[in-house]
């Protein structure tokens, strides 16, 4: 992507996200979700993973679909979303927003109780005086009452306030599932960066071992050599040191691996023991060649940011702050409630559920708070400092998101351009071991000079795998940048 494409495309997106939000185009409707194309909807029942039943969809693209073929990738990228404890969590997350919505669906319904009781109760023997004077005595006195009831009530939405707690938990609901994306999109891109990890240790520790056999058939040649008097006594020493070098290689490859091995258990939630044995029995050739990657297009259009999960959450999160804060304000007005009762009491269980002993209430009560000491206005700017805080993080989110773009793209331009170079010096490399071969063949060249051309190969060749690595984590870490 040329600079001119990239600043374009930032201010495009600057402009559309900063100005109006990235879900102003079309006004926000309670319980509906935005509408996403069949091909980037995916919601956590299209991932196989312990996923709860709501989908409220935020559109985005699957890496799936561009990830390179490798099979055994596919299976851990599966199990993690299986197994992963962050996934989990946001899970909950998730379902605890979905019962939120629900509880505010059921405050806006009617409710309907009811109640059996039966008591019997007894005063104790008393004694008044009356106006002269004279001592009256008050007997014991005996009561009991039975008493069946159905009871209901229903407040009427006057000012909307139960229609803006639903339309907050709406909110609040979307920004869970953008979130439980938002951290599945991490977990995978994690697992990729750790599988990679492993399998460069797997290549780089193979590779290693190989210069380690040239490097102990050099050392002992050299040494032939020296005991001729052909070489001077420094060049063992040399080759002794290369050799020690090549020995704390090993050593680091194999703590590398082990890392990367543990790291990927973590990710999915099992112990080391318990990943599958492909990861060991694969060949060490996994960066050999260069991984086929889809290119990046040149010109992104300047909606794609806003497909960002994290900046999804932001924006809901952000949303359902500013209904908040309007529900908080109208707190101050005054609710009506209509409640009615209807049962059978009577102090006598023989009258009981006989028609003398039926009882009805209906009423209605409006009431509101007449003086509330500042109360409603203190909760009402504490929700609207809420509300900025949440605008603020918002534009945070949207700003860092820009970043990440703008860094992942330069750090993926860098990586194309020093792997196209290293595979060209590596080209090289490998015409002079062959005419080394020949040479050597041809008794032009000694022993000496051929393994001294393969140990400078396999030394490049380590070198053009970590590239290889590092391009495959760029890319990676670009399409994640972009939420994909």
């Amino acid at each position: 992507m040329t600079a001119c494409h990239t600043h374009r495309w930032r201010w495009l997106l600057v402009l559309g996200l900063l100005a109006n939000g990235p879900t102003s185009a079309e006004p926000a409707t309670p319980g509906i979700p935005p509408a996403a194309p069949p091909a980037l909807a995916e919601s956590p029942r299209e991932t196989g993973a312990k996923k709860p039943e709501m989908q409220t969809g935020v559109p985005r693209h699957s890496l799936d679909g561009e990830l390179p073929h490798d099979p055994l990738l596919r299976e851990l990228l599966a199990w993690a979303d299986r197994n992963n404890a962050d996934i989990e969590l946001a899970n909950a997350r998730l379902r605890q927003a979905e019962a939120e919505r629900a509880l505010a669906a059921a405050d806006r319904r009617p409710w309907l109780h009811g109640g059996l009781n039966a008591e019997r109760k007894r005063l104790p023997e008393s004694s008044m005086r009356d106006g002269d004077g004279n001592r009256h005595r008050i007997p014991a006195y005996r009561s009991q009452l039975f008493d069946t009831h159905l009871s209901a009530g229903y407040e009427i939405d006057l000012f909307g306030r139960q229609q803006l707690r639903a339309a907050s938990a709406e909110a609040l609901l979307a920004a869970g599932e953008a979130e439980w994306r938002a951290v599945r999109l991490s977990v995978r891109h994690e697992v990729i960066a750790a599988y990679a990890d492993f399998r460069l240790a797997y290549d780089l520790l193979a590779l290693a071992r190989r210069a380690l056999l040239l490097q102990e058939t050099l050392l002992s040649a050299t040494s032939a050599r020296v005991e001729s008097g052909i070489d001077a006594p420094s060049r063992t020493r040399e080759a002794a040191h290369a050799t020690d070098a090549i020995r704390q290689d090993i050593a680091e490859y194999e703590a590398s691996r082990r890392h990367a091995l543990a790291r990927l258990a973590q990710l999915l939630g099992e112990e080391t023991a318990g990943l599958p044995r492909e990861l060991h029995d694969a060949e060490a050739t996994y960066f050999a060649d260069d991984i086929p990657l889809p290119a990046l297009p040149a010109n992104l259009p300047a909606s794609l940011l806003s497909r960002r999960p994290d900046i999804a959450a932001a924006d809901k999160l952000r949303e359902a702050s500013r209904i908040d804060a309007e529900r908080i304000r109208l707190e101050r007005y005054p609710a009506l409630t209509l409640t009615g009762s209807l049962g059978f009491i009577s102090d006598s269980l023989q009258r009981w559920l006989r028609g003398e002993a039926l009882a009805w209430l209906v009423g209605g009560a409006l009431g509101g708070p007449l003086l509330d000491g500042g109360r409603n206005a203190a909760r009402h700017a504490g929700a609207q400092a809420a509300s900025e805080m949440a605008e603020a993080a918002w534009r945070r989110q949207v700003y860092t998101a820009l970043a990440e773009v703008e860094s992942a793209l330069s750090r993926l331009a860098a990586s194309e351009t020093r792997l196209a170079a290293q595979n060209r010096q590596q080209g090289r490399l490998q015409n002079a071991l062959a005419s080394a071969r020949q040479a050597k063949v041809g008794g032009r060249h000694g022993r000496g000079a051929l393994l001294s051309t393969e140990l400078q190969t396999l030394e490049h060749e380590t070198l053009l795998r970590s590239t290889r690595r590092d391009h495959l984590a760029a890319w990676a870490a670009s399409r994640h940048a972009l939420g994909e």
